[in-house]
């Protein structure tokens, strides 16, 4: 399974890197938000993590929506207007910032479930 995580902070993606490769999972790491579109292209992934706390990534859930790629948005702000906007642009999960690693892969072993049956 491949998962792109859309984060500007490279600590916390080695730190997901590692956990999701004890569990299986292949994450490809898009540090560099202006290009995470056409990252998605290349690979493909089957559920996208976008870190929307600057705000750019937010456009990253509706495409990833346009093809049906589950996304688990995580966040800094925590606000309810960006919790709204987040689910109205179709993600399927939200998670505030600081998350817990082994809950964040927990949440997308249960999206990518149906991916696998």
């Amino acid at each position: 399974m491949k998962v792109l995580f859309v984060q500007e902070q490279p600590f916390l993606a080695t730190a997901l890197q590692l956990t999701m490769l004890s569990k299986g999972f292949d994450l490809v790491v898009s540090e560099d938000t202006t290009h995470a579109c056409s990252v998605m292209n290349q690979v493909n992934p089957n559920i996208v993590i976008a870190d929307i706390s600057n705000g750019t990534a937010i456009c990253y859930v509706e495409e990833a929506r346009k093809k049906n790629v589950p996304v688990i948005v995580i966040s800094a702000n925590g606000k309810e207007t960006e919790l709204q906007q987040a689910f109205d642009k179709g993600a399927d999960d939200y998670m505030t910032l600081p998350v817990s690693l082994s809950e964040l892969t927990l949440r997308v072993s249960i999206l990518t479930r149906s991916l696998v049956a």
